[in-house]
């Protein structure tokens, strides 16, 4: 049975992107009229299309096998059998997240932060299963 948990959503982490994307497509959208430079706006509008397409929906999906972690068009998989480890952090680098709320999950030798908006019940659910992974292994 596969779980899905919506990402955390900071609100000032959102407004912070979207009004930055907002203020610099006016400016561009402007800059446009008074000079006719129409291809920098279009531009500009392929990177509005882009960001959205990478980074809305962020959600998590828990299954028996593999946690996926999608982010727009871009999705990880990460086999619960691999996971060695998992911590709080509140690492602002780019991640598959909207919120600082973040859990650092290291598998293998690769990690990824998330930010699970039901966490403890996330984490719950993420225990269980990676323990009947681990013993199905076993078998």
């Amino acid at each position: 049975m596969e779980t899905r948990y919506p990402t955390k959503v900071d609100l000032w982490l959102f407004l912070l992107v979207g009004v930055g994307m907002l203020v610099g497509t006016v400016a561009v959208i402007a800059a446009g009229f008074e000079t006719g430079e129409w291809v920098a706006a279009g531009v500009f509008v392929l990177v509005w299309v882009l960001v959205g397409a990478l980074a809305w929906p962020v959600e998590y999906m828990l299954s028996d096998e593999e946690l996926v972690v999608r982010s727009g068009v871009i999705r990880w998989r990460v086999p619960l059998g691999e996971f060695v480890s998992i911590s709080a952090t509140r690492d602002p680098s780019s991640a598959p997240a909207w919120s600082l709320d973040r859990l650092k999950i290291s598998y293998g030798t690769k990690s990824i932060m998330i930010s699970p908006d039901r966490r403890e019940e996330f984490l719950d659910d993420l225990e269980q299963r990676v323990r009947d992974a681990r013993r199905m292994a076993s078998r």
